[in-house]
C-alpha cells in the first residue's frame, strides 16, 4: 500500500465513500490492515480522529467531514492527471 499522503487521502476518501474498511479494502484491492494502517497514519499526521469507530459501524467525524469536502475536488483532479501522465509516459 502507498503510504504517501496521497495514498492515505485515497484510502480515506474510499473508507468515506464505502462506509467500512473492508468494503474500502475491498475497493482499493489491499488488505484490511494495510488500509486500517493508513488511516491510522493520516489521523496521526493531522492530528485528529476523522471517524467515529464501533465494533459494527464507522462515521466520520466533523473534521472527517470537513476534510473530506476539501479534498475531494483536489483528488480527483490529481487522480486524473496522474493518468494523464501514464498514459503518456507508456506511449
Amino acid at each position: 500500500m502507498d503510504n504517501s499522503f496521497y495514498g492515505q487521502l485515497n484510502v480515506f476518501q474510499t473508507i468515506a465513500q464505502e462506509g467500512s474498511i473492508s468494503a474500502a479494502a475491498r475497493k482499493l484491492e489491499i488488505g484490511v490492515p494495510s488500509a486500517s494502517q493508513s488511516l491510522k497514519l493520516l489521523e496521526q499526521k493531522i492530528g485528529v480522529p476523522l471517524f467515529h469507530r464501533t465494533t459494527r459501524n464507522i462515521q466520520l467525524t466533523d473534521a472527517g467531514r470537513q476534510l473530506l469536502e476539501r479534498t475531494e475536488q483536489a483528488m480527483a483532479t490529481l487522480t486524473k492527471h496522474l493518468k494523464k501522465c501514464r498514459i503518456l509516459v507508456s506511449k
